[in-house]
């Protein structure tokens, strides 16, 4: 996984950022392609996690069913066997404390090889 230019918006108390992802994984079987889209997501300037702000899926293109943002973890999961290629998932982190306060990012999801 890696960082591209994040997306941030600020409220008065502090900013949120949400870093773009990268991630690859098999289409040919389950498994976890990325373990948290919070890992290189900030608020106020100290590391998102599930007790400060809330994920929820905004998009994924082209839509597959077995390609699947956990909101309870930050995890995207492959869930089987399903069509190879490359998949672009769109989420967004509000504040807990301040629901206004929310970024948007995007995980380029790989699933092209065999793995």
């Amino acid at each position: 996984s890696r960082s591209t230019a994040p997306a941030s918006a600020t409220s008065p108390s502090r900013s949120s950022v949400a870093g773009n992802d990268s991630a690859k994984a098999s289409s040919k079987v389950a498994g976890t392609a990325l373990a948290s889209v919070l890992w290189n997501d900030t608020l106020g300037g100290a590391r998102a996690t599930v007790t400060n702000v809330t994920i929820s899926f905004v998009s994924l293109t082209p839509a597959n069913n077995k390609v699947r943002l956990d909101v309870a973890d930050g995890s995207v999961d492959v869930l089987g066997k399903t069509s190879s290629g490359y998949f672009s998932l769109v989420y967004k982190i509000c504040e807990i404390a301040d629901p206004t306060n929310c970024a948007q990012a995007t995980v380029l999801l790989d699933l092209s090889g065999g793995i």
